[in-house]
């Protein structure tokens, strides 16, 4: 789809701006962890919560940035990302 609009309207200033799939990669995988963050935090949006509703999110979040750590624990984009968690 993106690829048939540049075709159709291409200028240089739009070939610039077109995403490498390395670059596409990137926007897939910081938006997939961001999605389960977003899971996450919704769960805990409630009048009646408690802590014992909260620990399990908390859980949740920290086993994912331990696991995303470790997957790319040796890629120099995301490693001070899921580092920092």
């Amino acid at each position: 789809m993106i690829d048939e609009f540049i075709a159709l309207h291409s200028t240089p200033d739009l070939e610039q701006d077109k995403l490498t799939d390395i670059e596409w990669h990137t926007v897939r995988v910081i938006k997939d962890f961001l999605e389960k963050l977003s899971m996450s935090t919704k769960a805990c949006e409630s009048a009646e919560l408690t802590l014992n509703l909260t620990f399990p999110s908390i859980d949740y979040i920290f086993e994912l940035f331990e696991q995303m750590k470790n997957e790319y624990k040796d890629d120099l984009t995301f490693a001070s990302m899921f580092n920092s968690g």
